[in-house]
């Protein structure tokens, strides 16, 4: 990885099939990067640091899901459910995947949330994230 992802992360988890990192960068930008599998333990992580960023600023959350390879079948609901509760806190949601697979659950779950802005390049994203960075 390079630019804003090749930073240490705040926060990582891992199992023995993916591998969660996440940054703040500043208090309106939360970066994710997903290797692997997204299983529902690696989701709670996610959640739980989402959540304490957005609970006192609009965030811009920016994911890099370009090494995904899969995920359970709850992630697509559990996760559009947790961005539906704090939709009025975020400024921006935009993912980078590759797969077309991982690309249609986040499609599924745009219809409901309406503000998911899909790229297929992580150079996508982090031009997506620099203009957070300005923006926040």
């Amino acid at each position: 990885m390079m630019g804003l992802f090749a930073q240490p992360p705040a926060a990582e988890h891992r199992n023995d099939d993916g591998h969660l990192r996440m940054w703040a960068p500043n208090p309106g930008v939360v970066l994710t990067h997903v290797t692997g599998r997204f299983s529902n333990d690696l989701a709670s992580h996610f959640i739980t640091y989402f959540e304490g960023r957005a609970k006192d600023h609009k965030v811009h959350g920016l994911h890099d899901w370009t090494r995904m390879t899969g995920f359970d079948p709850l992630i697509p609901p559990r996760l559009v459910a947790f961005t539906l509760r704090i939709l009025h806190h975020t400024r921006r949601i935009v993912i980078a995947t590759h797969s077309p697979m991982i690309s249609m659950a986040v499609r599924a779950g745009n219809l409901t949330l309406r503000r998911i802005e899909l790229v297929e390049s992580t150079q996508a994203l982090e031009a997506a994230a620099r203009q957070a960075l300005l923006d926040a």
